[in-house]
């Protein structure tokens, strides 16, 4: 088991492994835009015996300018290509134009030495903007 970020303000929304570089990806969230509450962690995580490791945070809402992850419903990592998709609120609105999935270049050489860099916005915009189909999404894969 792992302890949530912040004291156990925030709840595990949904993870995806990067199994070439043994890093759990963990989306945190619950109903505030403070420190602790809403952030993308990668842990180390050894896959044979279940241990976690060294906790890096890549993202959190009370230090992020210009771009709100805001109670993320669903990621999906494409190792491939090092593109994580990410279902998410932008703000604590619940209307429909209020959701939309976001596109990240993803470099894990950065996790542990610049976690800043590790994830980086492709685009000004969402990868693909907020409609009636982007509310709630539990589960994604994203294919060409």
């Amino acid at each position: 088991a792992q302890a949530a970020p912040g004291g156990g303000t925030a709840w595990p929304l949904d993870a995806v492994y990067d199994s070439t570089n043994n890093k759990l990806i963990v989306a945190w969230g619950n109903s505030a835009t403070t420190a602790n509450t809403n952030m993308i962690i990668a842990y180390d995580y050894n896959d044979s015996t279940g241990a976690f490791g060294t906790a890096n945070t890549l993202y959190d809402i009370s230090t992020a300018s210009g771009l709100s992850l805001y109670n993320i419903s669903a990621m999906y990592l494409d190792a491939t290509n090092s593109v994580l998709y990410v279902s998410t609120a932008i703000s604590t609105a619940t209307t429909v134009v209020n959701y939309s999935i976001e596109k990240f270049t993803y470099d894990p050489s950065q996790i542990g030495v610049d976690n800043t860099k590790v994830l980086t916005r492709v685009g000004t915009s969402p990868f693909y903007p907020y409609g009636i189909d982007t509310k709630c999404i539990s589960s994604m894969r994203v294919a060409d």
